[in-house]
């Protein structure tokens, strides 16, 4: 038998040892459940900064325009442009999950404006001219 044991077999044996000194037993990261909050919002002058971060981390030219932000637990993220899709996200956390969302939101964002863009377009042709 060696002497070395996985992770979780240690954890088990130090929450075994502290059940026997009195003390609560510990969880493993894999068993807890935190809660997270996501919010995807529209980016606002003051974003600029964390905009230019977020291109920094991910080596990529700062978006312009009308752009998204997807942040976790009020910590940005990724941004996206609303009309080209270009994004940028934090290298160093998951991201591939908000980077769906925010392509979602987007497509939804550019749908909806073509759709009244068509209905004002629409609006001006059935008027008679003056």
């Amino acid at each position: 038998m060696t002497g070395y044991l996985t992770h979780d077999a240690n954890l088990a044996r130090l929450d075994d040892m502290r059940i026997r000194a009195g003390r609560r037993p510990t969880t493993s990261p894999r068993e807890e459940h935190t809660v997270q909050t996501i919010s995807i919002r529209r980016a606002a002058e003051a974003d600029g900064p964390v905009i230019e971060r977020l291109a920094g981390l991910d080596s990529s030219p700062t978006p312009s325009g009308a752009i998204l932000i997807a942040e976790v637990n009020d910590e940005p993220q990724a941004a996206m442009q609303i009309a080209t899709g270009v994004t940028v996200a934090n290298p160093f956390r998951p991201t591939a999950n908000l980077v769906e969302l925010l392509s979602h939101r987007a497509a939804s964002l550019r749908e909806s404006s073509g759709t009244s863009r068509r209905f004002r377009l629409r609006q001006r042709r059935a008027q008679p001219a003056a």
